[in-house]
Formats: C-alpha cells, sequence, structure tokens
C-alpha cells in the first residue's frame, strides 16, 4: 500500500485464492493504515518536509527541445561533438531521442544550463529558426586587429569558431592554425580552448577571416646538411708487388 497520511494512492494484492471477502479486505486495509501512519510518523520527525532544493552531489537534469532535423549536428560524426559538449562543461550525460527531446545531466547545475545554451546556439540556423542566434550589434573589427585568449566554441574538421567578442563569432580555418600542418583539429584544440587570433581579412558578408598562425614565431629552418670540403682525399693502392721481391726457389 503506497500513500501518504491522509489516504492510498495504489494497492498491490498478489493472492492464490480464487477471492477475498469484504470483511478480510477492512481487516487489511486497516492493519495497513497503522503500519504507514507509524512509518511517515518517523519520517516526518527526521525529515518535516521536502527539501527546497536538491543536494549538492545529486545530478541535475536540464531539458530542452530541437528540430529533429538538427539531431545529426548536435550528435556530429561518430558521436565528436556531443561527446566534446560533455567533456567541456563536466557533464554526466547528455541524451537526445528521436523527437530532438535533449536532457542534459550534470551535478553542477550551471554546467547544465551553460550546455543547454551551447546546444541551443549549435542547432540555431537563422532567425527564423526555433532558437535565436546572439546578433553582435557592436562595430567590426578592422583587418589587423590582434584579439587575445578568445574561447573555441566548437571545432569541425575544417577549423575552429571562436568568439572573437560576446556575440561575434567566427572561422579559423584549419590552414590558419598553426605554422606546421594540422592533420586532426582534435589532437591540438577543443572546445573552451583560449587561443590568440588575428584578423585577417572580412569579405563582403562581414564575415571575419581569422588566424592563428600568423601570430605564431616561425619555425626555425631545418639546419643545412654538411656540405663537402672541396678537398680529394688520395686514392690509395696497394703497393706493387715485384717481381724481382719473389721469393725465390
Amino acid at each position: 500500500k503506497m500513500g501518504y497520511a491522509s489516504g492510498v494512492t495504489s494497492i498491490q494484492l498478489d493472492i492464490k485464492n480464487r477471492g477475498l471477502s469484504i470483511g478480510a479486505v477492512e481487516k487489511t486495509l486497516y492493519r495497513a493504515r497503522e503500519a504507514r501512519e507509524r512509518i511517515i510518523g518517523k519520517m516526518t520527525s527526521s525529515l518535516g518536509s521536502a527539501r527546497g532544493e536538491l543536494a549538492k552531489w545529486a545530478p541535475k537534469i536540464v531539458s530542452v527541445k530541437i528540430p529533429p532535423g538538427a539531431i545529426g549536428k548536435l550528435i556530429g560524426p561518430g558521436g565528436k561533438t556531443i561527446r566534446g559538449i560533455i567533456e567541456e562543461f563536466g557533464l554526466e550525460s547528455c541524451d537526445v531521442n528521436e523527437g530532438g527531446m535533449v536532457k542534459v545531466m550534470a551535478i553542477d547545475m550551471d554546467a547544465a544550463k551553460k550546455a543547454k545554451k551551447r546546444i541551443e546556439e549549435l542547432v540555431s540556423e537563422d532567425e527564423k529558426g526555433p532558437f535565436v542566434k546572439e546578433v553582435y550589434k557592436g562595430p567590426l573589427p578592422k583587418v589587423g586587429e590582434v584579439f587575445r585568449q578568445c574561447k573555441i566554441l566548437w571545432t569541425e574538421a575544417y577549423g575552429v569558431f571562436v568568439e572573437v567578442k560576446p556575440g561575434l563569432k567566427a572561422l579559423c580555418h584549419i590552414s590558419e592554425l598553426d605554422v606546421r600542418r594540422v592533420e586532426k583539429i582534435s589532437d591540438k584544440f577543443k572546445p573552451g580552448d583560449l587561443i590568440d587570433v588575428k584578423v585577417i581579412d572580412i569579405n563582403e558578408k562581414n564575415q571575419l577571416r581569422l588566424s592563428r598562425r600568423v601570430l605564431l614565431p616561425k619555425p626555425e629552418p631545418a639546419a643545412a646538411s654538411a656540405k663537402p670540403s672541396g678537398k680529394r682525399t688520395p686514392h690509395r693502392t696497394s703497393p706493387a708487388v715485384s717481381a724481382d721481391n719473389s721469393e725465390k726457389s
């Protein structure tokens, strides 16, 4: 029997005989009420009412609904994108069903809310979509301007997206990330990393082109291989054996 002091919410009845009399049912419910009230009394003496918030170490769940068509973008190739979000914010889990309902679980509620915001930004497409991107309304940077300690928001196979200013995001292409060739972005960069970037171009759509490579020291040239000295080593031959020196019989 499950319920409160004021009544029962459900009854489980397992019997092997063909039936019970009304008297037996009444007697059973009466005894169950006495036991239930005694248990509830013990519980109330320890905890008078429900806690206003969950315990510090209890997992918290935040839900967000995304368009089903954006599920693939959230998961990413081989699950890379969703795993990156879990690692960046220290989540316990991040699950999405076929309908687009995403459940973010974390010990830290702030981390769960930040992850939710990241998911909303990630799946937003334009102002007509379910999530409106944060629009940057300040002045555009100038070509040649340098920004320090910019946060990587997310990574793609072709580069990383960096928050230059609050609300202003731009791509740093893989070819502009390092002075040496970057084979795989995830080996060197991950969401949350801070990098310095320089604006090297702005196109007709006011999209910034960033470079980290131009701010890095140039690699030292490889040591030149040793050149020949120009002196020729004399060719040595075995001394000739004269016929006169041959052993005489």
